[in-house]
């Protein structure tokens, strides 16, 4: 009984993550097209992405770049390098920030990590 209930709480979460990536995202290749960021587009996605981070101040950003047939700067995918608790850089990690959330790749090995793995490569391709 309880893996039951397990197994649809899984479920439940993987349709709603679809359907609300699937939203936000196109279903063609001429809908992730990339256009280049305005400053306060920029911004906006530091800023979001910041959040997320232990160290906001440490963070080094590389190749931000809007995803999508608008260029409205609602999907934007880069990599970022910051600090962890220990002070130490942990090297560049591709993130994608969308109007509902925002993720950064993530080396572990639990599901967490392979979810977050699997949307960015969807989203900002490889």
């Amino acid at each position: 009984m309880r893996h039951t209930v397990i197994m649809m709480a899984m479920m439940v979460f993987c349709a709603w993550s679809a359907s609300a990536s699937a939203s936000e995202l196109g279903d063609s290749a001429s809908d992730r097209a990339t256009y280049a960021l305005t400053p306060e587009m920029e911004e906006t996605a530091r800023s979001r992405v910041g959040e997320k981070l232990r160290d906001e101040e440490s963070a080094r950003y590389y190749n931000l770049r809007g995803m999508g047939k608008e260029a409205d700067g609602s999907v934007v995918c880069g990599e970022v390098n910051a600090k962890n608790a220990y002070g130490a850089y942990v090297g560049r990690r591709k993130f994608a920030v969308m109007p509902s959330r925002v993720i950064i790749w993530s080396d572990g090995s639990d599901w967490d990590a392979q979810d977050s793995r699997k949307w960015i490569q969807m989203i900002c391709g490889s």
